[in-house]
């Protein structure tokens, strides 16, 4: 039908790779074959499959390739549930981590620019900006020092990864980080 529609527009083919199908001409010798000797026996091995005896051993290996296969994949589950998803949540968390790392170092440049000012603020104004950046530098530290925990590589590697430096050492300062 598909043919038929080439001839009913303006359809012009250039360039194209025209194949033959193997399948359909296997097909068609098959028939052919058949319709000559009806009383012969054709088997298309993309389409039938012999039966086998139960007891054979080709069946009891595919059995047991069967069930290796179910429990390689019960497996897999269970190792996805136990591994993939906490060091997806690891990983996001981290990522938060040093989100609100980035903002607490952006949040202390402003405070550094407030009190550095040429009309820096004095009193109770500068008292309470020494204490916003005390409070945000302490809370910098905190997640700094949380982010290092996570990525610290005695968790992961094995001192002889570590003393071969195949394992990646974690960052030393907080510009590391971020």
């Amino acid at each position: 039908m598909g043919l038929i529609q080439l001839f009913k527009t303006d359809t012009e083919l250039h360039g194209v790779a025209v194949t033959g199908d193997d399948l359909a001409l296997q097909g068609m010798i098959a028939r052919e074959l058949k319709a000559e000797c009806p009383s012969a026996n054709l088997i298309h091995p993309s389409y039938y499959y012999p039966s086998l005896p139960a007891d054979s051993t080709l069946m009891s290996n595919l059995k047991n390739l069967s069930s290796t296969q179910k429990a390689a994949g019960a497996k897999y589950r269970k190792l996805s549930q136990y591994v993939q998803v906490p060091l997806t949540k690891a990983v996001e968390l981290l990522k938060k981590m040093l989100d609100e790392s980035q903002q607490l170092k952006g949040q202390k440049e402003d405070i550094d620019k407030q009190l550095n000012a040429k009309q820096a603020p004095s009193g109770k104004k500068k008292a309470d900006l020494e204490a916003q950046l005390k409070q945000t530098a302490d809370r910098q530290t905190e997640l700094q020092a949380q982010i290092r925990r996570q990525l610290n590589q005695d968790q992961y590697c094995t001192p002889q990864e570590i003393a071969g430096m195949k394992c990646p050492a974690p960052p030393v300062n907080g510009d590391e980080l971020m």
